[in-house]
């Protein structure tokens, strides 16, 4: 398909989350992220301060998934969207949608993103005991 009719368009779903990740961009020290959309290409956060711009390299985790290796391809304001090197696909993909999806059904009043990590560790330890 010619660039020009792809403008707009994305080539994998993205599914709107509420997760917590960090990133991290060359050798800096890895920040907290609000993941608030995520696919299989990429994702967009909102971090506390922006010092990243298009085409910085950045790694992302969210929770024992990572790191996945990216480039940034739009910052606007304490926003920022990622395309990943190489695509998450298939079983990764649907575990990570999976506790994103356990975990909003557990969500708190607080109404604040999720910590995947802790939820992976408290799933882990449920299916031990069970």
């Amino acid at each position: 398909m010619p660039m020009e009719n792809r403008v707009g368009r994305r080539e994998k779903e993205r599914f709107v989350v509420n997760v917590m990740g960090t990133v991290r961009t060359g050798s800096g020290k890895p920040i907290q992220a609000e993941i608030t959309d995520l696919s299989e290409n990429g994702c967009a956060f909102t971090v506390g301060t922006v010092w990243m711009q298009n085409s910085d390299h950045a790694s992302l985790r969210i929770g024992d998934l990572g790191p996945i290796d990216a480039t940034i391809r739009w910052v606007n304001d304490r926003q920022v969207g990622i395309e990943f090197h190489r695509p998450v696909y298939g079983s990764v993909f649907e575990h990570l949608r999976a506790l994103i999806a356990t975990a909003d059904k557990q969500r708190d009043r607080r109404h604040g993103a999720i910590d995947i990590a802790s939820l992976a560790r408290s799933e882990a330890q449920r299916r031990v005991v069970t």
